[in-house]
């Protein structure tokens, strides 16, 4: 029985093709079996069980024939010769029971008695004993007893216990047959269901170990297939769980690392100017607005990092959505630039703006101009912050019907390679003691991350052909499928 036509089968089909199996083997085997049999008694091999009857009939008209001259040991040979099998035994007694000739070694009845008439007895095991009574003169002068089996036999008597199971394992044959091939079945059933149910045992010893890997290998198109899905189904679903709460405090401890750390300065100078107004008696008015404003910046750099985080939360939630409306996104990429250039101009930073645009049509482009002004927002800041004084920051933007395509390139010290492979990662901070000059929480480009996505577009980092960093992303004029 194919593997594969089993597994296609539920257990109710497959118990039905397994009885059906059962009984149509059965049928041919026990057809099998008569057919042999019988072959072995119409070739003779075997005798069948009436073999002797004719014989002892022959033996019978003997007997009668002869009459009392049976008696004379001259007709042993006589009998002998008649008789030829040692299937058939004989005796001839005289009137008090006692055996004159025979061709056994012991008596086959031991009484001394018999019957008047001829008489034939037979016994359940098939045993046929036949008394015949020798009259002279009408009265009785002796007795021939004649045994046999009416049972199939072999023409060599020491083989009839052969005969005697052949006939047996004929007659029982039906259900012999009936029995294997159920057990036979029956194991090939069970071993077809302990193997899933052993991956299975095994698998939830695994998971109560808390150990989820591992995969449910079986499959199959019935309940137990359907079982063993589910099971691994729900591995998966737990395996996932897990990998997300480990995620998730992972992501809580960097947090709480990246948090601490950049609170950690704005606090210590807060503090510090709070120690000194405090404990100066007289402090001047220029002290106290340059302390009061160096608590102020800090205080609104705390803020900000707060918001970041509020932002991160609020972009994770799975029901987030962007608001898009039809924009020019010319004028948006203007209006942009503008806003950075005198945070550029205090710095002594050129900010320098290039849009190329080849656009057949000058259509407006389906954005969320909030978001995607954050994304401009922290790029921008970013350059400014690490481009030093007399450096310059380009921005490239490329136009067409499908797409708008951003290069925002700065003259700063430009990306390590650690950086360029974690750079959007949550909470990484690059270069430590960059981070600790600049102060950072390492949430602004991820959030860009997760904006562009939104908009379905794509975000990379490099280093430009100058050293510096360079960022790059792409969104598309009408993205489809929006979440």
């Amino acid at each position: 029985m194919g593997k594969n036509l089993v597994h296609h089968l539920s257990i109710r089909k497959q118990f039905i093709l397994f009885s059906f199996t059962v009984m149509i083997l059965s049928f041919v085997f026990t057809l099998i079996t008569y057919i042999l049999f019988f072959y072995l008694i119409n070739t003779n091999i075997l005798l069948r069980s009436d073999y002797h009857v004719p014989k002892v009939q022959k033996l019978r008209d003997f007997v009668y024939e002869k009459g009392s001259l049976i008696f004379d040991q001259e007709n042993q040979k006589v009998f002998d010769a008649l008789v030829h099998s040692t299937n058939i035994k004989y005796e001839v007694r005289n009137f008090n029971g006692d055996i004159l000739y025979s061709n056994t070694g012991k008596p086959l009845d031991e009484q001394r008695q018999f019957p008047s008439e001829e008489k034939t007895i037979t016994r359940l095991t098939g045993k046929v004993t036949k008394y015949i009574p020798v009259y002279v003169d009408n009265h009785i002068q002796g007795y021939v007893l004649i045994q046999y089996y009416l049972r199939v036999s072999f023409p060599d008597p020491r083989y009839n216990f052969l005969a005697l199971f052949l006939e047996l394992f004929t007659f029982f044959s039906p259900l012999f047959y009936l029995v294997l091939f159920i057990i036979i079945f029956a194991k090939l059933f069970s071993k077809h269901i302990n193997i899933p149910m052993k991956e299975l045992i095994h698998a939830a010893e695994k998971i109560r170990n808390h150990d989820l890997d591992f995969t449910i290998a079986f499959d199959a198109d019935n309940e137990i297939g359907l079982l063993c899905r589910a099971f691994e189904k729900m591995r998966k679903e737990l395996h996932d769980s897990l990998i997300r709460e480990w995620r998730q405090e992972e992501e809580r401890r960097d947090m709480i690392r990246a948090l601490s750390h950049d609170l950690r300065t704005p606090l210590t100078i807060i503090k510090g100017h709070a120690e000194v107004l405090i404990n100066k008696s007289n402090p001047d008015i220029d002290m106290i607005k340059r302390y009061l404003s160096s608590i102020e910046k800090n205080t609104d750099y705390m803020i900000g990092l707060i918001e970041n985080i509020n932002e991160l939360s609020k972009m994770e939630n799975p029901d987030f959505t962007l608001r898009f409306r039809l924009e020019n996104i010319i004028h948006f990429i203007e209006t942009k630039a503008k806003d950075f250039q005198t945070l550029a101009f205090r710095k002594k930073i050129s900010l320098s703006v290039k849009i190329n645009d080849v656009r057949k049509y000058n259509h407006p482009f389906f954005i969320d101009p909030v978001r995607l002004s954050q994304v401009m927002d922290n790029i921008l800041s970013n350059s400014i912050r690490f481009t030093p004084e007399n450096g310059c920051i380009a921005i490239h933007a490329t136009i067409d019907d499908h797409k708008a395509h951003f290069e925002i390139t700065d003259s700063g010290p430009g990306f390590s390679k650690r950086d360029l492979a974690n750079l959007f990662k949550k909470f990484y901070q690059g270069d430590l003691s960059r981070s600790q000059e600049k102060g950072h929480a390492g949430i602004g480009l991820y959030l860009c991350k997760i904006i562009i996505e939104k908009h379905k577009g794509s975000i990379t980092a490099r280093n430009s052909d100058r050293g510096g960093a360079c960022i790059e992303f792409i969104i598309p004029s009408h993205p489809e499928n929006l979440s």
